[in-house]
């Protein structure tokens, strides 16, 4: 980020809300959220506001690190109209974050099985129920 801060000084180039808003994309596809915050605070910074858009794209990257609680507030906090694919990126990547659980705690019960140990069993149950009911 520091160097294309300093595009604009070294080439002439002048950099705009597209120039954040494409690093911002970029940084999403390839899931580093860190990155893609930064931007957006730099953009903050550089008097551009973020749209809808840039908040999809910092969603899909919290989806691909599991980090949703962060951009309920922020669109809350900047008063943003959700989009369709703002909602559909929620529901993605809460689809997949479920899946994986799932996933985890099968991989958990058939340890516990090969084992042959009742408690171990009985205690991934226990805790398993536990969670699905605080889904509901």
């Amino acid at each position: 980020m520091a160097s294309v801060q300093g595009i604009s000084y070294r080439a002439g180039l002048s950099i705009d809300y597209t120039t954040f808003s494409s690093l911002i994309k970029c940084f999403a596809d390839s899931g580093n959220l860190k990155k893609a915050k930064r931007t957006l605070n730099i953009m903050f910074q550089s008097d551009f506001k973020p749209t809808i858009n840039d908040y999809n794209h910092l969603i899909r990257a919290a989806g691909k690190s599991y980090a949703f609680e962060l951009f309920y507030d922020q669109l809350e906090y900047n008063k943003l109209e959700p989009s369709i694919y703002t909602w559909n990126s929620i529901y993605t990547w809460n689809s997949i974050y479920t899946w994986n659980s799932i996933y985890t705690w099968n991989l958990l019960i058939n340890k516990a099985i090969e084992s042959k140990s009742s408690k171990i069993i009985r205690k991934i149950y226990d805790e398993l129920y536990t969670v699905i009911e605080e889904l509901n």
